[in-house]
């Protein structure tokens, strides 16, 4: 549950016995959920699969498709399309939390770009964002301190954030408090004795975990996303 402290700070682990997904529900969506949904699947193309990212930069217009009738158009997505994506994310996912249930290690992997996008919604307000804009521009920020510190090379950020803004997802905001979103990310559930922990690509595909994050680095991510 979220709290007006942060993000996901109350809840308990509950594995489902059964999980069924029908693609054509996804028609029943605002085209602006849908959207945030295809947010987490670049997560997962970044920190397990480049063939991932390909696909999605190859198929986002089917993925994106709508009739075209304005305030009322409904999603007519390619649904071959999305099924493959849907199908390869649920596999990625459940073989990261199976790895690692009550994360303690690689599960944390999934937590990339929500460090800084959960305390930029705390930070607007959870009825200001949605969580998949949020995590965009969390993205956008950890794919800076990773250029910055020579882990990603700059056309691999560019291209992740292009793929993002094909999307329909944001990759700049309005400015943002450097030193308040600091503070919420200091009460995240992902931070370790006093320090900020924060998923960073190495390349596409790959990422780790760091728990030497300075004020510096975020207040220079939070000032490149918020414009």
């Amino acid at each position: 549950m979220d709290h007006q402290a942060g993000k996901n700070l109350i809840g308990a682990f509950h594995q489902p016995s059964c999980v069924v997904i029908d693609v054509e529900t996804l028609r029943t969506l605002p085209l602006a959920e849908l959207r945030n949904g295809l947010g987490e699947c670049v997560k997962h193309a970044v920190i397990r699969d480049e063939s991932l990212l390909e696909f999605i930069e190859a198929g986002a217009e089917k993925l994106l498709a709508t009739d075209g009738r304005g305030d009322d158009e409904k999603l007519s997505f390619d649904a071959e399309t999305m099924a493959r994506l849907i199908a390869r994310n649920v596999a990625i996912k459940a073989a990261v939390v199976s790895a690692d249930e009550r994360e303690a290690g690689v599960r944390g992997h999934l937590n990339f770009g929500h460090t800084i996008g959960h305390a930029i919604e705390t930070f607007v307000g959870y009825d200001n964002i949605r969580h998949g804009e949020a995590v965009s521009l969390g993205m956008v920020a950890a794919n800076h301190i990773a250029k910055a510190r020579g882990l990603l090379k700059s056309s691999q950020a560019r291209r992740i954030t292009k793929i993002l803004a094909k999307l329909q997802l944001p990759t700049t905001t309005s400015p943002l408090d450097a030193e308040s979103i600091w503070q919420i990310m200091q009460h995240d559930k992902k931070a370790l004795h006093g320090k900020v922990r924060m998923v960073l690509p190495t390349d596409i595909g790959k990422v780790d975990i760091y728990d030497d994050i300075t004020p510096a680095e975020v207040a220079q991510a939070v000032e490149a996303v918020g414009k």
